[in-house]
């Protein structure tokens, strides 16, 4: 397999997952596949499988989260990043985009307090607090 096949790779990862479809790591690799060609649907679609099997993946929820943010379906995204925020509150890249998702559904006050809470934790950072401004 020649680098940047995915046609190939996502091939390889289908026959995995037919043999066993317990197998996190293959369903975790093909929803990123799917998710870095923008097939956000099924990128979502694999890592839902994967979490089903191990539901405390943290990485896993984040992807998880930005593929529903990417569709559009900001609610189920920052239902996915709070699952990581509960764990990992100082968490700065969970609590921006939580503030974002937040921002998009014009929830302006509970994305100012996720976009406090960046700035709290990284006090240097201009983007938190032009988002603040």
């Amino acid at each position: 397999m020649e680098k940047g096949d995915t046609e190939q790779a996502e091939k390889l990862f289908l026959e995995v997952i037919e043999f066993n479809p317990k197998r996190v790591d293959a369903l975790v690799n093909i929803g990123n596949l799917y998710y870095n060609s923008q097939s956000y649907s099924k990128a979502e679609m694999y890592y839902s499988q994967a979490l089903k099997i191990d539901h405390k993946i943290q990485n896993l929820l984040y992807q998880l989260g930005m593929s529903k943010a990417a569709q559009g379906h900001f609610e189920d995204a920052i239902k996915s990043l709070q699952e990581i925020y509960r764990e990992e509150p100082e968490n700065y890249v969970v609590n921006f985009e939580i503030g974002t998702c937040n921002f998009n559904l014009e929830k302006f006050d509970l994305a100012l307090t996720s976009f406090k809470n960046c700035a709290k934790i990284r006090p240097e950072d201009p983007l938190v607090h032009l988002n603040i401004g």
